[in-house]
């Protein structure tokens, strides 16, 4: 449904921007669907960034979405409580990320909580800046496009995981997403016992003892909450 309303607003755009291509002329078409990414990075580089201590809450569940976040740094984890008080972390963001995507274009409340993992620095668009974006800028609109496929496909990915994985390869493959979604290449990543093990749907028991299986089998080396991958291959390759 999320995918279905951007493609109708992108294609009732399109439709405008042929009428109008007929009032001045098809040339004027291209600069105004390339348009549209300049003006959002101006718009990010000259946005008043917000600063979130680590453990400080982004939103609530069920909050009314107001807009949309982009992380100028910093991480941020969404996650939804269990019956039994337990957390389980849905998604991570990092720097260059939009947070709240699928729910300020479904128009509902937040499904998850949205809380900062580290200190994390966030810009804020109102929710009609972000909706006249996209009906002015076609590119925009597909890019948002594309994002929220991603985000619904890893989404769908995590749940399948979760639901069919043993522990031991729900934690190899949380371990492995966390350095997938590093922006630039480093030896570690670092994330807390709890927040691993909200991530692979666990108890934080559990992770501890994994982990020190890991260590033991030569797969992973850890020095507090930093984990390093000695071995990617072996334990991208782990049975299930």
């Amino acid at each position: 449904e999320l995918l279905s309303a951007i493609e109708s607003r992108l294609k009732k755009r399109v439709k405008h921007q042929d009428l109008y291509d007929k009032a001045i002329g098809a040339p004027q078409k291209v600069g105004a669907v390339r348009a549209g990414i300049p003006e959002l990075k101006k718009m990010i580089t000259e946005a008043n960034g917000r600063n979130f201590k680590k453990d400080q809450v982004v939103h609530y569940e069920g909050d009314k979405a107001l807009g949309v976040y982009f992380v100028l740094s910093g991480k941020i984890k969404t996650v939804k409580l269990a019956l039994d008080g337990r957390e389980l972390i849905t998604n991570i963001y990092q720097a260059d990320d939009f947070l709240g995507i699928n729910i300020i274009l479904s128009n509902t409340p937040y499904t998850d909580t949205a809380t900062a993992l580290e200190d994390s620095l966030l810009c804020f668009f109102p929710k009609a800046q972000f909706e006249e974006l996209l009906h002015v800028y076609p590119d925009i609109a597909e890019k948002f496009l594309q994002l929220l496929s991603r985000e619904v496909r890893d989404k769908d990915t995590h749940l399948l995981q979760l639901a069919y994985q043993s522990v031991r390869k729900r934690i190899a493959e949380s371990i492995l997403r966390l350095f997938r979604k590093q922006d630039v290449i480093q030896d570690s990543v670092t994330i807390s016992r709890d927040d691993l093990a909200a991530l692979s749907g666990t108890a934080s028991e559990t992770v501890s003892r994994t982990l020190t299986e890991f260590r033991n089998e030569g797969l992973i080396e850890k020095n507090g909450n930093a984990l390093r991958i000695l071995n990617h291959d072996k334990i991208s390759m782990m049975r299930n």
